[in-house]
């Protein structure tokens, strides 16, 4: 119960200082939010997590973590530009991070399957691009691990 207390006293700090333009949030509190941020994220609560993750982003603007976990919250909730939105932010903060390297590309790679699988609902069966954009759209969902089939005009 005091644990409850504590956190929600600093809930209601960072939203009067937030509400009052103060620009600056203490270190405890800081650390407080980025715990809870982290367990909004392991229980997938997507939309807490979006929210502290945003306010540490904002607060600790050099460091990749907060970027980074929002491309993750994301790439999780649909919202690909989003997602490479940040992980390009995270990317300009820790340029050798092989996972934000990977996850965008993936995020990418997943946009871009989509969108032969999406091609081939609106061109003819006839148009010589088609049967490219099965066989590409295969070949991406092959790298991504997907099963499914492509042409949906059979």
């Amino acid at each position: 119960m005091i644990k409850y207390k504590h956190h929600l006293l600093v809930c209601l700090t960072l939203s009067l200082s937030i509400l009052s333009g103060c620009q600056t949030i203490q270190k405890d509190d800081l650390l407080v939010l980025h715990a809870d941020a982290v367990k909004a994220y392991k229980e997938k609560n997507w939309e807490q997590a979006e929210k502290l993750y945003l306010i540490l982003a904002e607060q600790v603007n050099k460091d990749s973590e907060p970027y980074f976990r929002l491309g993750n919250i994301y790439a999780r909730t649909s919202k690909p530009d989003l997602a490479i939105q940040y992980y390009r932010e995270a990317l300009v903060r820790d340029p050798k991070n092989a996972k934000i390297w990977h996850n965008i590309g993936i995020v990418s790679l997943r946009g871009t399957t989509n969108l032969y699988i999406e091609m081939q609902r609106h061109i003819p069966v006839q148009d010589p691009i088609f049967n490219k954009s099965v066989e590409t759209a295969e070949k991406l969902m092959e790298i991504l691990g997907m099963n499914k089939k492509t042409n949906s005009k059979e």
